[in-house]
């Protein structure tokens, strides 16, 4: 099994916490998954993330100029 590897965000964690039990009680993640939550100043490995999903989120809206340099790094699933 995997690793996930969640961006802390303080505040937020409880309900992200929360929305992963859902997901495990649903079946629709595994019980095995080992999860764990950083910091984005301490793994920079998250801004990569950030800048990927933001590229994306972009060109869903609409807005392809900044989806097309990684374009062909990133697969789509439906």
């Amino acid at each position: 099994m995997g690793e996930v590897m969640v961006e802390s965000r303080t505040v937020e964690d409880p309900h992200d916490r929360g929305f992963l039990t859902g997901l495990r009680r649903s079946g629709q993640v595994s019980r095995e998954l080992a999860v764990c939550w950083r910091s984005p100043e301490t793994d920079p490995l998250l801004w990569a993330a950030d800048i990927v999903v933001g590229a994306t989120t972009s060109w869903l809206d609409g807005e392809a100029a900044c989806f097309e340099m990684p374009a062909d790094k990133i697969e789509l699933i439906d």
